[in-house]
C-alpha cells in the first residue's frame, strides 16, 4: 500500500476517534517553571546576651526594622509538582540598647549599631502526595552577617547554618491559605572579625544548632497575586570562641576570647507574592 494511502486512513482514524492520540498530547513537553516574587515589610524583636557572670555582661536588646525579598520556583524539571526551590535575601538595620559592663565590671548603657545580612536557598518536597494536608520537607543553606558597631569598636560574625525541617500547608477555603514551619538549625561555620587591632582579630566560632519557628496566613487575591502576613521566632547560638593574644597600644599583653551567647527574634513580616 502507497503512503498516500496509509496517510489518508490514518488521518480518518483520526477524525472518527480523536482519542487514539490523547495520551500522547504531552509527551515532550515540560511545562513551564511558575515563578513566584515575595517583597516583604519585617519588623521583630532582637535580644542578644552573652554567657558572662556577673558583674559581667554584655547584652543588646531592641526593635529592628528590615525588608525580605523572597522567589520560590516550582513545576522545576528536578522537582516537577512535588516540591519546589525557593530562596531569599534579607536585610535589616537598627540602633538598639546595649546594656554592658567594662573589662572591670562597671556597668556601662550605650547603643549600638546593627546591622543584618542573610542569603537563604531552599530545597522543599512533598512527603505524602496522597495525603489531604500537605506536608513539605526542605533542607537549606543559609549564610548570614552581623555588623556589630559598639561606641569603642566593632565587630562583625558571619556563619553559615543548614537548616532542616517540615512545613504544613492547609486551605480551609479556596482563597486562604495557611502554613506552620519548624526547622533544627545545625550551624557548620562561625567567625567573628574584632576591629580593635589592624589588622582585625579573627576567632572560630564554636557550632551550636538553633530553631526556627514560623505562622504564615496567605490570602490568595487573584491565580497570581497574593497578600500575606507571618508571625516567627527564632533562636540561635554562638559556642565559644578559643583565645587570642594581642599588645595594646601600652605594650600589655593579654589575651581575648568571644564568649558563649544566646540570641532570640522574634516579629512579624507582612508581603506580597507575585506570579510570573
Amino acid at each position: 500500500m502507497s503512503l498516500t494511502k496509509w496517510g489518508g486512513l490514518l488521518v480518518a482514524a483520526t477524525l472518527l476517534n480523536p482519542s487514539i492520540f490523547a495520551n500522547t498530547a504531552n509527551i515532550g513537553v515540560i511545562s513551564a517553571p511558575k515563578i513566584t516574587i515575595e517583597p516583604a515589610f519585617d519588623y521583630y524583636h532582637f535580644d542578644y546576651k552573652e554567657d558572662l557572670t556577673l558583674p559581667y555582661k554584655s547584652t543588646e536588646y531592641g526593635y529592628v526594622p528590615g525588608i525580605r525579598i523572597g522567589v520560590e520556583v516550582t513545576n522545576t524539571t528536578l522537582l516537577k509538582d512535588r516540591g519546589s526551590l525557593s530562596g531569599h535575601l534579607r536585610f535589616s538595620s537598627a540602633e538598639v540598647t546595649y546594656d554592658g559592663s567594662t573589662q572591670s565590671g562597671v556597668p556601662v548603657m550605650s547603643t549600638t549599631r546593627n546591622t543584618f545580612y542573610e542569603l537563604a536557598g531552599f530545597i522543599n518536597t512533598n512527603l505524602f502526595p496522597k495525603a489531604p494536608i500537605r506536608c513539605d520537607g526542605f533542607i537549606g543553606l543559609t549564610y548570614d552577617r552581623w555588623d556589630r558597631n559598639l561606641s569603642t569598636y566593632s565587630e562583625v560574625y558571619t556563619w553559615i547554618s543548614v537548616p532542616i525541617g517540615v512545613e504544613i500547608k492547609a486551605s480551609p477555603i479556596r482563597s486562604l491559605g495557611l502554613s506552620l514551619r519548624a526547622a533544627y538549625v545545625p550551624m557548620v561555620y562561625g567567625n567573628i572579625g574584632i576591629n580593635i587591632t589592624s589588622p582585625p582579630i579573627n576567632l572560630a566560632l564554636g557550632n551550636v544548632a538553633g530553631y526556627t519557628l514560623d505562622a504564615k496566613i496567605t490570602a490568595h487575591l487573584n491565580p497570581n497575586m497574593a497578600l500575606w502576613t507571618s508571625a516567627y521566632l527564632h533562636r540561635y547560638q554562638f559556642g565559644q570562641s578559643g583565645e587570642a593574644l594581642i599588645i595594646d597600644s601600652n605594650w600589655n599583653l593579654y589575651t581575648i576570647h568571644e564568649p558563649s551567647s544566646t540570641t532570640t527574634v522574634y516579629g512579624v513580616m507582612v508581603g506580597l507574592g507575585f506570579g510570573i
